[in-house]
């Protein structure tokens, strides 16, 4: 006697049909099977199906006329919604905020609908959300801002057919996806400074930066920049008033041993930085780790080094639009670090 088969869930019945819907199975504004039909399909009851097709039509896939049956909606949301992932939460880190807001802006302004799972490398109930959003064919596309995580992996491997993806990496990543890689070229720096012929250059980072920093340091140098042990300095990024007091002691020291630029490598450090600047009441160029647009405090005038986040959005949605109307993309996309105005006007160097 064959073995019976194994009695599918509402939600299992739901992706199976979402994923139909995705493959165009049943196409949009078409009309689906009836529900007694997927009642025999499935060996399911009544009451099981007729939940998966409420959960459909929550979700946006599908639209019901009464008598006149079921239909796919013009535009569910697996031809249209995106979703963006950040590997940690949002309020830990201002690089992944501020994408945040890009993509709120950009997303708004294209009238596409989104969703964001932040804190997702380590966060459970994050995790299986992305996971029953990806089995529900729930997105168009995905833009992960970091490299993928294996979890991340197995969850995309269920959805059929997969969505259109993007993956922010600061390295050329091997594989399919397209990747936008986000080059921080130190060479920027170094031809700023021997531009402009700076020899005396104070340094506020991060412990975390203290590696990058010491390759910095040497291009520096060569570029004829001086970087004395007293005006470098690492601190904790929460520690503010730690910051602020340091930026105050640079620039109080006497007028022969002050630096001409100071350089706020972090920009957590920004705020509280700029403040002991403006303290200390005594001018000086500086240059600040941040992305554009830059959105909270600044109390001097301070010329920003990083991204505009506002055009790496534009270009991820680009791609995952002509991914979804089945063009070929670049295998890797490049997003530059440059020098901008604390307007966001770019700055050439």
């Amino acid at each position: 006697m064959p073995a019976a088969r194994p009695q599918l869930s509402s939600f299992e019945i739901a992706c199976r049909l979402a994923c139909r819907i995705a493959s165009r199975v049943y196409g949009p504004g078409g009309r689906i099977p009836t529900k007694r039909e997927f009642c025999t399909e499935f060996s399911s009851s009544n009451m099981t199906v007729q939940k998966a097709l409420s959960m459909l039509v929550e979700d946006g896939f599908l639209t019901t006329h009464g008598k006149a049956g079921t239909y796919v909606a013009d535009v569910p949301p697996c031809f249209r919604r995106v979703g963006v992932l950040y590997p940690k939460a949002l309020t830990e880190s201002f690089w992944y905020r501020s994408l945040h807001e890009a993509f709120a802006a950009a997303t708004a302004r294209r009238s596409i609908p989104l969703l964001e799972y932040a804190g997702c490398e380590a966060d459970r109930p994050v995790q299986e959300r992305l996971a029953d959003d990806l089995s529900m064919a729930r997105l168009a596309g995905i833009v992960c801002t970091s490299p993928l995580m294996e979890w991340c992996e197995a969850a995309r491997a269920s959805r059929t057919p997969p969505p259109a993806e993007i993956v922010f990496s600061g390295t050329t990543q091997a594989g399919t996806m397209a990747t936008m890689r986000l080059l921080h070229n130190a060479a920027r720096m170094t031809s700023l400074v021997r531009a402009q012929g700076i020899q005396r250059l104070a340094i506020i980072a991060t412990y975390m930066q203290t590696s990058h920093m010491e390759g910095i340091i040497r291009d520096l140098s060569s570029a004829g920049a001086a970087v004395p042990q007293e005006w470098l300095h690492y601190v904790d990024p929460r520690s503010h008033q730690t910051a602020r007091g340091i930026a105050h002691l640079l620039m109080t020291l006497p007028a022969a041993r002050r630096p001409e630029i100071v350089y706020i490598a972090d920009d957590h450090l920004v705020t509280s930085a700029t403040q002991g600047l403006a303290d200390a009441g005594i001018p000086v160029r500086v240059i600040a780790h941040g992305n554009i647009p830059y959105t909270r405090p600044v109390h001097v005038p301070v010329t920003f080094y990083g991204f505009d986040v506002r055009r790496i959005a534009e270009d991820a949605l680009d791609c995952l639009a002509g991914q979804m109307r089945g063009q070929p993309f670049a295998a890797e996309m490049l997003a530059e670090a440059g020098f901008f105005a604390q307007d966001g006007t770019p700055i050439a160097v």
